[in-house]
């Protein structure tokens, strides 16, 4: 018998695993176009989801590659001493970044998660929470708990159709700011996404991102390695969003030129090296293009 909750909620829980194939039996179709509507419209927003994250997952499997740490990790990770994480078995860390809890019982409102020291962020609403703690946290068919470390980095692209549409020109690069954290940093890998042994031919790039927080300033610098492959972009339509920003910064500078904060959502869609504070959603967005020789941007506050 189909079960459309258990459905969703696998898929839900399959954005964040590394291989995203839902499976089936002879009388139940895997895909969701051949469930009702109200499959298709709950489990929309996540299939794009798994699309939009791709450069994170990509870079992901490079750090796999290279050092083996895996995709996804226990929560003792982060604090080996911990006993209760260490006995953790309903939740886990999709890279460094994400903290996820999948819903496993049906018709439920809430659910525990074990939230590690430090400060999180609600991934869907943007709260911000304390950890050291089991808190409860209101679901819905829509929801899962995906919880987000402060300081953390999260690369994303636009909506997708399939894998190979995507070409990295566009990129728009989250940073989880909180006052606890004074020093963040993340490399993003991106390659042509075929060559099997890009690294060891170079034909690869790192984009470096570093934030540090100090006397009411936020400077994040940019830098790169690697060398040429089929496709790389010279520049690309770069999009930053900062979460948690309880207030529009005073001045925003990109290595030494100043950058407008406008009021209006539609001018920042228009525009480039273009700020525009979203305060219903407390996210400072900044537009520009990232090249080679963007080096530095900083935010006074």
């Amino acid at each position: 018998v189909f079960d459309p909750e258990l459905y969703i909620r696998w898929l839900q829980y399959g954005v964040f695993q590394p291989v995203y194939r839902p499976h089936a039996q002879e009388h139940i179709a895997p895909e969701p176009v051949f469930h009702s509507d109200e499959v298709i419209n709950t489990l929309r927003p996540w299939l794009e989801l798994r699309y939009r994250l791709l450069p994170y997952n990509y870079t992901l499997a490079y750090q796999h590659s290279q050092s083996g740490i895996p995709l996804m990790r226990p929560l003792f990770f982060l604090d080996e001493q911990n006993p209760a994480l260490r006995d953790e078995a309903n939740s886990y860390l999709w890279g460094d970044a994400f903290l996820v809890a999948p819903v496993t019982e049906p018709g439920v409102t809430s659910w525990p998660v074990n939230l590690p020291q430090g400060i999180w962020f609600d991934f869907f609403s943007g709260e911000r929470l304390e950890g050291g703690q089991v808190l409860q946290r209101p679901v819905t068919i829509d929801t899962i708990p995906v919880l987000v470390k402060a300081g953390s980095f999260i690369p994303m692209t636009d909506s997708l159709q399939r894998t190979a549409d995507y070409q990295g020109k566009a990129l728009t690069l989250h940073y989880y700011a909180d006052q606890s954290v004074a020093a963040s940093q993340y490399s993003l890998f991106e390659d042509d996404g075929v060559t099997p042994d890009s690294v060891a031919k170079g034909q690869y790039e790192l984009l470096h991102f570093a934030a540090t927080t100090k006397d009411n300033k936020l400077t994040l610098n940019f830098s790169r390695e690697g060398g040429e492959y089929q496709g790389k972009p010279s520049s690309r339509d770069f999009t930053l969003v900062l979460h948690n920003q309880r207030g529009k910064a005073r001045k925003i500078y990109l290595d030494g030129r100043y950058i407008p904060i406008v009021a209006q959502p539609q001018r920042f869609t228009r525009g480039e090296n273009i700020a525009w504070y979203d305060k219903a959603n407390k996210q400072l967005k900044i537009k520009l293009p990232l090249t080679a020789e963007t080096k530095q941007l900083r935010l006074h506050y």
